[in-house]
């Protein structure tokens, strides 16, 4: 299977009303963790700033930093609170608050967010030995924001989305062309080959 993405400069650090994150391959295809954990991950690499370690986080500022909708839905709400609850019991992120008896706000290190890739620039990425993966938030938004249209839950989109970015050539000739086979997916994600095949359609009439 080739698939190939269009050239809206995805990758560019130079676009100003885009924040480009930078994931490493390696969590997107950890499959210890879940989708709303992984989605929480993108809202709170949102949040960085250079030399900052220690952040105030809430359910709905998130949500909306994932959707750019407020107020944000419950559905969303119970994802994200769930998410970031995942994240503390991982140790990818920690509670610097714990003694407060507060249910969906925060005092959040993330560090360990901060070390594995966003300090990072595009000449030590090249350098680096391990793999990242660059989206924009814009397409973030959009897929989350795609539920009132499709029938799918659009955490699990936005996951295999990722996913498929990561296994496209990042240099080359074949630059921005995936070849990754259906099996290979399916094996992959551990996502059936039809609602593969119904998340790529999805993404295509998207234009994603």
């Amino acid at each position: 299977m080739a698939y190939n993405f269009p050239k809206r400069g995805r990758l560019s650090f130079l676009k100003k009303e885009v924040k480009v994150l930078i994931i490493k391959d390696k969590l997107i295809h950890d499959d210890k963790i879940k989708s709303n954990e992984f989605m929480v991950y993108l809202g709170l690499l949102m949040l960085l700033r250079k030399n900052e370690n220690l952040y105030y986080v809430n359910v709905k500022q998130i949500g909306y930093l994932l959707t750019k909708k407020y107020p944000t839905k419950g559905n969303l709400d119970r994802n994200v609170l769930s998410g970031i609850k995942g994240l503390i019991s991982a140790k990818i992120i920690s509670d610097e608050n714990q003694a407060q008896d507060i249910k969906e706000e925060w005092i959040l290190n993330l560090s360990n967010l901060m070390q594995s890739s966003q300090n990072k620039d595009k000449e030590e990425i090249k350098l680096s030995r391990d793999f990242y993966t660059f989206v924009d938030d814009k397409e973030i938004h959009k897929i989350l924001n795609l539920n009132n249209k499709y029938f799918t839950k659009s955490i699990n989109l936005l996951r295999f989305y990722i996913y498929v970015l990561s296994t496209i050539f990042k240099s080359g000739k074949h630059k921005g062309v995936g070849f990754t086979s259906l099996s290979n997916m399916v094996e992959d994600t551990g996502i059936g080959s039809k609602t593969i095949s119904s998340y790529l359609t999805i993404l295509v009439e998207n234009k994603l």
